[in-house]
């Protein structure tokens, strides 16, 4: 199950466990009293803040249950706390080209608009239409607005780091529109160094930084007895204080048997949420937790380690795994050599039989800590070294507490799915799937959108046959349920699917059945418009998305696609006139038509600038490099335009259509002695 439905499984009483709090939980949120309202304090003087710390410091909890509802008092107007991973059912082959970090900021900020509509927008266009909704203007206050996880900025996944510039090209241009616009960026250590080295690229005051540490004494020990207190069973004087104790000391054997102590000046938050949540059940029918109720039930090592046995014992059934193997694996592996520091690699646990996402798993619930290691195996070691004894004490074996049930409603099955590939694991997600199709529910819609995750996954994966699959049977359970708007959504993915797979005609017939079902979608017609523009119909393409803009002339991806074919057509001012109303860094084949478009217009200096950029940032894609190839050509470089038009007619990715390859065969012919080109669609 994912990190979400496992710690949802139990009752922890009046502690939330291994996750962050919810802003609705403020009441139960302890020792992080300074800290919240230094945090308020700077973000509400400086446009730009960042809070940092290492995993597991609780940066998400202190923004949800502590900032934020500090400044909800003061009627500041506060969008909900961004994030920059998002999933959904929603097919993703149906979406215009988009900013995935964007896509998924947009998402955590308005959870229940239409995505299609979402991956359409700026992070200025956002924020701009949602001042016109409150009816406000950036003079009444500032706009409170944060972003956690800034980490995620990190993907290893190429596709993905080719969107960071332009993601921080576009929080930049929110913040030189948006006056009012107060931004929080929060992340972990690593995000530091990514902080100072933008902070000058917003053009913003010095800013402030402020590091989360772990809690000390004090802290610790309100943490521990305010929540309890809110249940009405307080803890006897100096007990939430022994387990606090209990808590910082490490007291271990080495592999002769002898004791190692190890004390500690401070308390991780994540150990008091698995000491607290496991006491809560254990004091059952008590009125008041005292000391020695504290010493009979074990004290810390014992709550510690019925946490660690019932996360790990769910995830190992989630991943069809035996719960004692996965215990006595992970106890023997990661305590190896104690006091040293034992760390596992991904690729070891796979050769033990163990899935790298158990790990990754584990490690988001901060049971674990990444430790880095080589390109491909992240490395992993115990959290804590507080850890270290009730796992291996727990790797001899003993009775296995019960597992959480996992979900068993589809609904709460396909949400599991969800979770589980917005967090990166795909074979996660598609276990939950099995589990629905398999359940054979009445309820046909959950099982329809599971089949469009499908799809998703698949496309994500690249088996664009497969997803077509998925979409058709997706398609088909909406249509026995009359929904047209999921059915013109999964046509139109479908419909590009074929396109990308050179059934032009098919992809047509797909679009404009989508088009019918939905005929007040612009988005959808934006896709029959970009379609038709593939296959050699420019006119027919232009008439579509002169329609969408007739209706709405600010359709950011109908003015891209628009300026794109109209660069294509050689109608330059007209195609500059839509481009430049488009963000130049959004996707690399835009800027690309614009560079041509301002060379067929003799501006060769800005042109030469902007295709230098582009074609750092995309040297690989064919379209850009056939856009570069036509600028050259426009200022009479054969010999350039010859090698971009090479080069596009053999990059990787998807092929050039027929008559794009045609107009780059031309190229090369023309740089032939004697041999002329005309850069003539004549279409």
């Amino acid at each position: 199950m994912t990190v979400e439905t496992l710690i949802n499984t139990v009752d922890h009483g009046p502690y939330i466990g291994l996750r962050a709090f919810r802003t609705e939980e403020s009441r139960l949120f302890f020792g992080r009293e300074r800290e919240s309202r230094q945090v308020a304090r700077l973000w509400k003087a400086d446009r730009l803040t960042a809070l940092t710390g290492g995993p597991g410091a609780g940066k998400t909890s202190l923004l949800n249950a502590g900032v934020c509802p500090l400044l909800a008092s003061e009627r500041l107007r506060i969008l909900p706390v961004g994030r920059l991973t998002y999933a959904s059912s929603f097919p993703v082959a149906a979406l215009p080209e988009h900013n995935p970090y964007v896509l998924a900021l947009l998402a955590s900020w308005s959870p229940h608009e239409s995505p299609a509509r979402l991956a359409a927008m700026t992070i200025s266009g956002h924020l701009r239409r949602y001042e016109a909704v409150a009816g406000r203007s950036a003079a009444s206050g500032p706009l409170m607005a944060a972003i956690d996880q800034m980490e995620e900025l990190f993907d290893d996944r190429e596709d993905r780091r080719r969107h960071v510039g332009a993601f921080v090209d576009e929080l930049t241009t929110a913040l030189d529109d948006h006056p009012g616009l107060h931004l929080l960026l929060a992340g972990r250590e690593e995000f530091t160094d990514l902080f100072e080295s933008y902070r000058a690229r917003f053009g913003t005051a010095p800013g402030s930084k402020v590091v989360l540490a772990p809690l000390d004494r004090d802290a610790a020990t309100r943490a521990v007895r305010g929540p309890s207190e809110t249940r009405g069973r307080p803890f006897a004087p100096g007990a939430a204080e022994e387990l606090v104790d209990d808590l910082r000391s490490v007291t271990l054997h080495d592999d002769m048997g002898r004791p190692v102590a190890s004390p500690t000046g401070t308390v991780h938050p994540p150990l008091v949420q698995m000491a607290c949540s496991s006491l809560w059940e254990t004091c059952s029918g008590t009125d008041v937790v005292t000391g020695p109720h504290l010493r009979r039930e074990g004290g810390a090592e014992r709550f510690l380690g019925d946490t660690w046995r019932r996360v790990v014992s769910g995830i190992a059934t989630d991943h069809d795994l035996y719960p004692e193997r996965l215990l006595n694996w992970l106890g023997r592996t990661l305590t190896a050599g104690f006091p040293g520091r034992a760390r596992v690699g991904e690729r070891e646990a796979e050769a033990a039989g163990v899935p790298g996402s158990v790990l990754r798993a584990l490690a988001a619930l901060h049971l674990l800590r990444s430790e880095g290691g080589t390109s491909g195996s992240r490395e992993y070691a115990l959290y804590d070294d507080r850890l270290a004894a009730v796992v291996r004490g727990l790797a001899v074996g003993g009775p296995v507490p019960a597992v959480p049930p996992a979900p068993t409603s589809s609904a709460a099955l396909l949400h599991a799915a969800v979770q589980a590939l917005a967090e990166g694991e795909a074979a996660l997600a598609r276990g939950h799937v099995r589990r629905i199709l398999e359940a054979g529910d009445d309820d046909l819609r959950p099982r329809a959108e599971a089949w469009s995750l499908l799809g998703n996954i698949a496309c994500e994966e690249g088996d664009l046959e497969e997803a077509v699959r998925s979409y058709d049977t997706a398609t088909t359970m909406f249509e026995a349920m009359g929904d047209t708007s999921a059915v013109g959504r999964l046509l139109a993915a479908i419909g590009r699917l074929h396109l990308r797979q050179g059934d032009g005609a098919l992809a047509l017939t797909l679009l404009r059945a989508a088009v019918e079902r939905v005929p007040n979608d612009l988005t959808v017609q934006t896709q029959l418009g970009w379609a038709l523009g593939e296959l050699g119909r420019p006119r027919a393409a232009v008439a579509v998305l002169n329609g969408v803009l007739a209706v709405d002339g600010n359709t950011p991806d109908a003015l891209r696609v628009r300026g794109e074919i109209l660069a294509d057509l050689g109608e330059a001012e007209e195609a500059l006139r839509d481009l430049d109303r488009v963000p130049h860094r959004a996707e690399p084949v835009t800027r690309a038509a614009r560079a041509f478009a301002l060379a067929t217009l003799h501006d060769f200096g800005a042109a030469d600038g902007e295709l230098a950029a582009v074609l750092a940032d995309a040297p690989h894609e064919g379209s850009v490099l056939l856009y570069g190839a036509r600028a050259r050509a426009a200022e009479g470089d054969r010999v350039g335009a010859a090698d971009l038009a090479g080069r596009a007619l053999t990059a990787a990715g998807a092929p050039l259509p027929p008559h794009r390859r045609e107009v780059a065969l031309g190229l090369l012919a023309a740089s032939e002695p004697g041999e002329p080109y005309h850069d003539d669609p004549g279409r």
